[in-house]
């Protein structure tokens, strides 16, 4: 008797550990499957800058855009010139965005023979980016919502108080009149 009460509490408890791992079965597919299938409406992460518009001296630099990079070449030898432009960053995406970080290339301009004091572009030029119409400077952490458009400009100042050290070290520099510039806005989403 003993036996047989085995065999049908064993058969129980198997049948019930079988309907039980069905119902997880079907439960996890069916939430990793609305899960897919919410995930695929959903827009992908795009960032990107457009709309460039050169406010002055639009005969003396040049803007590419690619992506969250703008390339700006410019002529450094004109001490107190001053290159502004606009730009759009628009996110093409449902997730709200913020910036991350504001990278600017630190490019080498020479080094001087005098003093042996190293001189980088940003030695030679202020950049400031703000948000269009307004004196907010652009910094970690400004939102993009979802779907939106912040349109930002971008003032590029020819230092005009230069010392003599960093004037002779740009005299030795070739190509002070096609100078590169490359700014990434890195954003994250927020």
């Amino acid at each position: 008797m003993t036996l047989k009460n085995n065999r049908v509490t064993f058969t129980v408890i198997f049948a019930l550990a079988i309907i039980l791992m069905s119902t997880a079965f079907i439960t996890i597919s069916n939430s990793v499957l609305k899960t897919s299938l919410k995930d695929a409406a959903v827009a992908p992460w795009n960032i990107t800058l457009g709309n460039l518009q050169k406010l002055e001296n639009a005969e003396y630099f040049n803007v590419q855009l690619n992506e969250t990079r703008m390339n700006v070449y410019f002529n450094l030898d004109n001490a107190g010139k001053h290159y502004t432009y606009t730009i759009d960053a628009i996110n093409n995406s449902t997730y709200t965005a913020k910036v991350d970080n504001i990278d600017i290339e630190r490019i080498l301009i020479g080094t001087s023979d005098k003093t042996g004091y190293d001189y980088y572009l940003s030695d030679y030029i202020d950049l400031k980016i703000t948000k269009a119409g307004t004196n907010d400077e652009l910094t970690r952490g400004t939102l993009l919502n979802a779907y939106g458009v912040n349109k930002y400009k971008v003032d590029i100042y020819i230092k005009d108080n230069l010392s003599s050290d960093e004037i002779y070290v740009l005299g030795f520099d070739k190509n002070t009149k096609n100078k590169l510039i490359s700014i990434n806005l890195d954003f994250q989403q927020a």
